[in-house]
């Protein structure tokens, strides 16, 4: 289950094409032989990076690109060369792990490296080293745990780390975390301290949802814990306590995409609509677990799953429009497998499936499917796609699992070499 869970956190997808195929309908060969030509430009082990197993991409303030990788660790690209930051034993200055999935940069500049196994590593550009924090059982407020399930920045750059062992919060003072963990006689305490996401409201209160245990709300100033999870006799209560990812809209309601299918939280009644899939009903949701929940810019949410496909919500109705995989139809969805959704600048949808990337033609009302084949040097890399980045240029930079690292224009929709 741990490993569906860390998937899922991990894997935020952004991807395209050089092209934007025509809007009419071609036939599946046709459509082969217009992918393969697709030019797509990498960046591999060949050209500095450390692994191809890219995790995650972040441009910092001073416009360096920081390319995490799930087993070489850390890497810093100044346009012309990498530099490589790996783990090495017995040195306290180097990354804490050589797992490097998730990376942020706070207000102050800091660029935070969050490793699965390691714990979390602060960057120091003065001294070009790495301040590691790691649980350490004989110090009392280390980190609770290093193997991390989700991390938050919040509005007052106060740092946040979901562990599976509570929830702590650094304090930069004193640099040592603040615990938050489970107390079987305080119904005020977390309920449960597999914390998989974390997410801000609009007054300051954290969501904090956890995997077995429901959601809470956290009060910061009270440091107490509210908790809402599943109850067989309330069918206004949560469907189901072990919970995949979260979504807030601007009026602040909920989505929680949970092992048991989708929940909304009204905020002022604090109360649940539950989402499941009923078989003899085709506008019920398509299946579970939730996988993915994104608001795109027109207003309409869209909800992934794992192995049924993506699900379009009719508020109007309180129904779904399922889009599916149909090996009858070539621009049906790629894999009912779906990771992530990602909506870019241009307002198009981007799909991760397990058997490459989709973008959705709304004018069609189909997909095209953008895959790695073998043999094809600009080519699509390959096809898990784990992570993407902004550049100050406007480029996109995509990670994937495997191939390294892609980039994109997505002014001219193409792509560009970077070493000649």
């Amino acid at each position: 289950m741990k490993n569906r869970v860390i998937i899922t956190i991990c894997l935020l997808i952004f991807f395209s094409s050089s092209v934007l195929l025509p809007a009419q309908e071609i036939g599946e060969a046709s459509t082969r032989h217009i992918l393969q030509n697709i030019e797509f430009s990498h960046v591999t082990i060949d050209d500095g990076l450390p692994s191809n197993n890219v995790a995650a991409v972040l441009q910092d303030s001073q416009g360096f690109l920081w390319i995490g990788t799930n087993d070489g660790g850390l890497s810093k690209f100044d346009g012309i060369e990498f530099k490589k930051y790996i783990n090495v034993s017995n040195d306290p200055d180097s990354l804490a792990n050589n797992c490097a999935w998730r990376l942020y940069q706070d207000k102050k500049g800091n660029i935070w490296i969050i490793t699965w196994g390691g714990g979390v590593s602060r960057y120091d550009p003065i001294r070009d080293v790495f301040i590691t924090y790691s649980h350490d059982k004989d110090v009392t407020n280390s980190l609770s745990s290093n193997l991390i399930w989700s991390v938050l920045v919040d509005s007052n750059d106060d740092l946040w780390v979901g562990t599976d062992y509570g929830l702590n919060k650094y304090d930069p003072e004193k640099e040592e975390f603040i615990h938050f963990r489970n107390i079987p006689d305080d119904p005020t305490s977390i309920s449960n301290n597999n914390v998989t996401m974390i997410l801000e409201a609009s007054d300051g209160f954290l969501w904090v949802s956890t995997y077995g245990g429901g959601l809470n709300k956290f009060d910061p100033e009270k440091k107490t814990f509210t908790r809402y999870s599943h109850n067989n006799n309330d069918p206004r209560s949560l469907g189901n306590d072990s919970i995949w990812n979260m979504h807030r809209d601007k009026d602040g309601t909920l989505w929680l995409g949970t092992e048991g299918g989708l929940d909304k939280l009204d905020p002022e009644t604090e109360t649940f609509t539950h989402y499941g899939c009923d078989k003899n009903d085709q506008h019920s949701l398509s299946g579970t677990p939730v996988s993915s929940i994104i608001r795109d810019s027109k207003g309409r949410l869209w909800v992934a799953t794992d192995g049924h496909g993506i699900n379009l919500y009719d508020p109007q109705t309180d129904t779904f429009q399922r889009l599916q995989h149909d090996r009858e139809k070539p621009h049906s969805l790629a894999d009912n497998t779906v990771w992530s959704i990602h909506e870019d600048t241009n307002g198009t949808l981007w799909f991760a499936t397990f058997n490459g990337l989709d973008y959705y033609d709304a004018a069609g009302a189909k997909f095209k499917h953008y895959r790695h084949y073998p043999g094809n040097p600009t080519g699509l890399s390959e096809n898990s796609v784990q992570s993407f980045a902004r550049d100050n240029d406007g480029m996109l930079w995509i990670g994937t699992r495997g191939g390294g690292l892609n980039r994109f224009n997505p002014v001219n929709q193409s792509f560009y070499p970077l070493f000649t």
